[in-house]
């Protein structure tokens, strides 16, 4: 389900970028949305999908990092396209807007629920720079967070009028920048959900900053328009500070992390079963292979060294096999071999 979603999200933010480049002056209704969304849309084709093409290959091969980006990919589409719901007037491309939203509040959601937030921590804990990198996923957070609250209280007490695109912009800083101050918190607090949330929130901030420094020269270009090249430096430093701290996690932490399997909440049943070495289970798992060893009449022939023996070899081939692979697929196999062995 999480890869459906997300394959959908691929193929519907291509269909709406890609009609918005085309199509700009017939689906942006005036010279404000088409100066906002069409910049946007260039961005989004050549940034913002091969964000969401790599976090989605990188998960394909089951990796917890790739999982954990896929969810900072997702929050970027979410963040991008809260911004053309809130600002485009109603109609067939609001329509898909809100579906591009929908769909990754749906994949965010199932992603979430597959995550085991202990499992991710108990990997991750002291191998990543917890104090920094929540420190500046909480300072960016209150940043912008207040900047939006003040942009919103001077139009207010000034009855200034406020573009619609900004202010859809407002909004969606005041409800997404809230979750970078909340996770990192939680990181600094070392909390297990702060470990999940913090790599996803370092990486959808570092395309949000990527993307916006590629948004601004772009729109001059485009539609025209003043251009600093002091506000794209200064966004460039705060995203180069997002995404280092966000490869720290890869960086420190190889072997901590590698599958995304280990992190996964065990409440589906799993057929490899893993670390069975440990004695009482391969005991317990020998008298479900070998029960008729165990049987009275058996044991009333059989000698307590003999039988001691005998218990220690058929652990010894349970291990093996769980050496080989899935113990259950090869349950006959092992069982026959172990009678005909005869030990």
């Amino acid at each position: 389900m999480l890869y459906a979603c997300t394959v959908a999200i691929l193929v519907l933010m291509i269909a709406a970028s890609v009609a918005g480049v085309l199509y700009s002056r017939t689906i942006y209704p005036g010279e404000e949305l088409r100066r906002m969304f069409l910049p946007n849309d260039v961005v989004n084709l050549c940034l913002g999908l091969p964000f969401l093409l790599a976090s989605l290959l990188v998960a394909w091969r089951k990796h917890l990092i790739g999982f954990l980006a896929l969810l900072g990919a997702l929050l970027f589409v979410l963040y991008n396209y809260l911004v053309y719901v809130l600002a485009m007037p109603f109609g067939g491309p609001f329509l898909l807007y809100l579906a591009l939203v929908l769909l990754s509040t749906c994949a965010l959601v199932i992603l979430i629920a597959h995550i085991d937030a202990a499992a991710t921590r108990q990997r991750l804990a002291g191998a990543v720079p917890e104090r920094v990198a929540g420190s500046i996923l909480t300072g960016l957070g209150a940043l912008f967070f207040f900047r939006a609250v003040g942009i919103l209280i001077r139009g207010i007490a000034q009855h200034a009028p406020i573009a619609r695109t900004d202010l859809a912009v407002d909004f969606a800083d005041l409800l997404i920048t809230p979750l970078w101050i909340i996770g990192g918190v939680l990181l600094i607090l070392r909390k297990p959900l702060g470990y999940v949330a913090s790599i996803g929130l370092l990486f959808q901030a570092s395309a949000l900053f990527i993307a916006l420094a590629a948004f601004l020269p772009l729109q001059s270009l485009i539609v025209g328009g003043p251009f600093r090249w002091t506000n794209v430096a200064a966004i460039l430093v705060m995203g180069s500070v997002c995404f280092h701290s966000f490869c720290l996690y890869e960086k420190l932490a190889p072997d901590s992390a590698p599958h995304f399997e280990d992190s996964v909440s065990a409440r589906a049943p799993k057929r490899h079963t893993g670390g069975l070495a440990q004695e009482g289970l391969a005991r317990m798992k020998t008298a479900i292979l070998f029960p008729s060893y165990f049987s009275p009449p058996r044991m009333q022939k059989t000698s307590a060294r003999q039988m001691q023996d005998r218990i220690g070899m058929r652990c010894l081939l349970v291990q093996k096999s769980d050496c080989l692979g899935c113990w259950d697929d090869q349950y006959f196999d092992f069982a026959a071999l172990g009678f005909s062995l005869d030990i």
